[in-house]
């Protein structure tokens, strides 16, 4: 990562996965500073998904099959990401503040989340899993298609760590957010996404970056009450029109894409012949995944 850096005075164009839209003022200022900076995000619909599995074609239809009888827009969605484990008092708050919330959820817990001699009902909060999966108020899962479930008309709210992929996903279906960031960038975007953006609400937090089940049951009854569903849900749709805006035909990750296109046809006419072709070739494109809001 320090070396991409250290290259960027030689780079043609510098892609950036945001939207020009979200952070226009930076983008621009460090355009005035003569830095080649295009924003190409987000991903555009209509890339085919691949479950990559059997077990997770199945997983993924035993995920739309329940939200299938949920009502539209009442499931909390949970997944905290890859890299940071939540702590095994966290898993119980979120447990507890999820079931105090009255709210059926759909809830990704990865199996590195339990331990090694633990079952799921061993990791949670005794009779968690009776109360509520058992009883048909929510499904507990290993994996789930993230962007399938995001799309799904009964996603209420997603419960995020606020990864930039997941930040960017949530927009892209209009799905209001619940900030739970761990490390890292996620806490820059949590800003964003709940003070800027004001798509979402930001949990509480304690000093040491842990979480308690009122904080967690707080959060989404204000995400999910009247006026708090219609709000977050109208700041949610307007930038989902605005991601979706970019790859139209006028869109500016569209053209920011068609703009990179044409400099590396030039470059490869430059260099056409010459023993250099690839290694100036290269030089055109450093990509930097993220944004400046991370």
């Amino acid at each position: 990562m320090l070396n991409a850096f250290s290259r960027i005075p030689e780079a043609h164009t510098i892609l950036i996965h945001t939207l020009h839209e979200l952070e226009r003022p930076v983008i621009e200022g460090l355009r005035a500073a003569e830095l080649p900076v295009y924003a190409v995000g987000p991903l555009p619909e209509g890339l085919p998904f691949t479950t990559g599995s059997a077990s997770s074609a199945v997983a993924t239809n035993d995920c739309l099959q329940w939200l299938d009888t949920q009502s539209p827009c009442s499931v909390v969605y949970v997944a905290l990401g890859t890299i940071v484990k939540p702590t095994a008092a966290e898993l119980h708050s979120l447990a507890l503040g999820l079931e105090a919330s009255q709210r059926p959820f759909l809830w990704v817990i990865r199996p590195d989340l339990i331990g090694t001699n633990q079952s799921l009902a061993d990791a949670l909060p005794s009779g968690f899993l009776q109360r509520t999966v058992d009883r048909g108020h929510a499904l507990v899962v290993p994996w789930a298609p993230q962007t399938q479930v995001l799309a799904h008309a009964s996603i209420g709210v997603f419960l995020s760590h606020c990864g930039w992929n997941s930040t960017l996903e949530s927009m892209l279906e209009g799905v209001p957010m619940v900030a739970c960031p761990r490390a890292a960038e996620q806490r820059s975007n949590a800003k964003w996404i709940t003070e800027i953006w004001k798509m979402g609400v930001a949990m509480e937090m304690r000093e040491d970056g842990s979480f308690s089940k009122e904080a967690v049951e707080s959060a989404l009854r204000n995400a999910l009450s009247e006026d708090g569903s219609v709000f977050f849900r109208k700041q949610a749709r307007h930038f989902k029109q605005l991601a979706r805006a970019a790859f139209q035909r006028e869109g500016s990750s569209r053209a920011n894409i068609q703009h990179f296109l044409r400099i590396l046809r030039s470059l490869n006419e430059q260099n056409s012949g010459k023993e250099q072709h690839q290694e100036g070739s290269a030089k055109s494109f450093i990509g930097v995944l993220g944004s400046f809001a991370s």
